[in-house]
């Protein structure tokens, strides 16, 4: 816990809500006991503005944990930290070309480079999109001493550039805009908790929702946007601000053959029941980019996504009880 960004949350917290200070500070300490919420929690879900039942209902940081904790193996984890490990258990999902280039020779490179006309350099265990750069290989003057400069950076990791589907590129082309897609294996098989459309904001290369991007539920049954997406600042749109798109009506292409590929994929390590997966919609279909076994919590159930207060929890109990917490039979 840092203790200076405690503070500086319960003064934002206060200047927002109108509230002393001080009932902020024990409010915050209280959540922390009862909801396991913490400081973070209390200040993005809005909580000293709900109720007992509302706040039961949010999805916490500690909730969220003692989800991943009962559900996913930690003898598996690695396979979904290492994308390069990843591409190689789910290649009948990440269909595309990618090159590991801490093995690989220039050679090898120089034709990788050849075969697409762009590509995407990351390092192979990178998060929030940290470390990516877009290659584009008309625009490479000296491929030997890029190859060698990626090694450096521990950009190992070469990819094919997803073409995503025409109406998700119509809101945003400037990124490849995801659908997160969470799911609990259970006995009788996977189940979509809960669904969340990640877009690329304003000059951001990429959808997520820490590094520039915003977010917005998708309507589980139809695969229909309904709500106005949010960005980390806390802005809503209905419409993208670069390219005026409308947000809100939007439906997702191919939602029902994304939501089967998505249980399909659950399958493959069912000791990594609980994942968030970051799917893109090709016109050629649904593909994966990669999956989380410890999905952000903080997407779920945003102030302006839950009008009426409450969380997205009750979903995630209805498959799984929090109450009774414990690892699902194998």
């Amino acid at each position: 816990m840092n203790l200076s960004k405690m503070r500086e949350k319960i003064r934002d917290t206060s200047d927002k809500s109108g509230k002393s200070r001080f009932f902020i500070m024990l409010d915050m300490i209280y959540c922390g006991y009862r909801y396991q919420a913490g400081y973070m929690d209390y200040a993005l879900f809005e909580m000293y503005s709900k109720n007992g039942k509302q706040r039961m209902s949010i999805m916490t940081r500690g909730k969220n944990n003692r989800y991943v904790t009962a559900l996913n193996d930690r003898g598996k984890r690695h396979i979904f930290d290492n994308k390069i490990e990843f591409h190689k258990v789910f290649s009948n999902y990440t269909r595309r070309g990618w090159l590991d280039i801490s093995i690989a020779d220039f050679e090898k490179f120089d034709a990788f480079v050849d075969t697409y006309i762009d590509i995407l350099a990351k390092p192979p265990e990178g998060i929030h999109g940290d470390g990516i750069s877009r290659l584009t290989h008309d625009l490479i003057s000296d491929r030997f001493s890029l190859y060698n400069e990626l090694k450096t950076n521990g950009q190992t990791l070469c990819e094919e550039l997803v073409t995503q589907h025409d109406d998700l590129n119509r809101v945003y082309p400037g990124s490849v805009n995801t659908i997160r897609i969470v799911t609990i294996l259970t006995d009788e098989g996977a189940e979509v908790i809960t669904a969340l459309h990640r877009i690329g904001g304003v000059g951001s290369g990429v959808d997520n929702f820490n590094n520039g991007g915003m977010v917005v539920p998708v309507n589980i049954s139809d695969g229909v946007i309904y709500m106005k997406a949010i960005d980390k600042s806390g802005q809503v749109y209905d419409k993208h601000p670069a390219t005026g798109a409308d947000i809100i009506g939007l439906k997702i292409p191919m939602w029902e053959e994304c939501v089967e590929f998505v249980k399909s994929a659950s399958t493959v390590i069912p000791q990594v029941k609980y994942v968030g997966w970051d799917v893109a919609v090709t016109p050629n279909g649904p593909l994966l980019i990669e999956g989380n076994w410890y999905p952000g919590h903080d997407i779920y159930g945003l102030p302006p996504h839950t009008p009426d207060g409450y969380g997205v929890l009750p979903a995630f109990e209805a498959v799984q009880p929090l109450k009774t917490m414990k690892p699902l039979k194998k």
